[in-house]
């Protein structure tokens, strides 16, 4: 008997629907609960044509074993990540700080690794910083 296979040797179906409309991979799924492998590129590109290169599979429905391609959309990693309900997907969502600043535009700094600053809070933490810094070399001086 194979694990595609009920006891009496029938072939079990790939997926069934739930009321949500997703279809609920019943093969293999990895740790995260994904569908193994490509499945849901392989099914994706079977109703729509090749997926653009660079753009993969993001979950519309977020059930992570759900392989209906009307769920799943072709976008960038970028656009994965920034939709997902990883720390940094919830990170981009934010609209404040941790201090409750804006983050605006203008009150947004970009770092080097593309990680979001609220400019309000590092003029204070730089301000303080300066200061400390001073008092140091003017304890060092006397």
């Amino acid at each position: 008997m194979r694990a595609s296979q009920d006891s009496d040797g029938n072939r079990l179906p790939m997926f069934f629907v739930d009321a949500n409309g997703c279809w609920i991979w019943t093969r293999s799924l990895d740790r995260k609960g994904y569908a193994t492998g490509r499945t849901h590129r392989r099914i994706w590109e079977a109703f729509n044509g090749p997926m653009p290169l660079g753009l993969q599979s993001d979950h519309l429905c977020r059930v992570r074993c759900c392989v209906n391609p009307e769920h799943i959309e072709a976008v960038t990693l970028w656009e994965n990540n920034r939709r997902s309900m990883s720390p940094l997907g919830i990170n981009f969502r934010k609209t404040e700080c941790k201090r409750g600043h804006t983050l605006s535009v203008e009150n947004t700094v970009i770092k080097r690794w593309g990680n979001r600053e609220c400019r309000t809070c590092k003029q204070a933490r730089d301000k303080i910083r300066h200061a400390r810094n001073k008092a140091l070399e003017q304890a060092g001086e006397k």
